[in-house]
């Protein structure tokens, strides 16, 4: 099916465990705005897997910050611990070019204020990444953090 049709009817098709690999095989062929409009329309796991991938697989900040507001941001809070551990560790376990990016810090802000993970794991994930910078501005004040 086109893009347009699958949009529209990917959502639908998720809801039957029968078509599940028929929908993650088609998610993946879709582009960051396609796939966004998709998770607008429903927060199932298989569309929140394929945010990831999406953002774990980004090579610029551009597509970091794309991905991120468009397949990631409105399934922050469904989210999975693994899913969180994965982009957390993106960008040296997969070379994806979060670091930086506006979106890595806001996603960074976010578990932390949230407690998605204990902060003191956030904290030294960040440190042994080589981003002790960020780690220290999530635990100085709110107000004090500079993105």
């Amino acid at each position: 099916m086109d893009d347009g049709l699958a949009v529209r009817v990917l959502p639908a098709a998720a809801e039957i465990p029968d078509l599940h690999e028929a929908v993650k095989e088609r998610t993946k062929k879709l582009d960051p705005k396609q796939l966004g409009l998709i998770v607008e329309q429903s927060k199932h796991p298989i569309f929140a897997q394929a945010g990831v991938e999406a953002y774990c697989a980004s090579k610029s900040w551009d597509s970091a910050n794309t991905n991120y507001s468009l397949a990631i941001e409105p399934v922050l809070a469904n989210l999975t611990e693994v899913q969180i551990k994965r982009i957390l560790n993106a960008s040296v376990k997969e070379s994806a070019d979060l670091r930086g990016s506006h979106s890595f810090n806001n996603f960074c802000r976010y578990i932390y204020e949230n407690e998605k993970l204990p902060k003191p794991e956030i904290v030294s994930s960040l440190t042994d990444q080589g981003m002790g910078h960020l780690a220290t501005q999530l635990e100085s004040s709110p107000d004090e953090i500079p993105f």
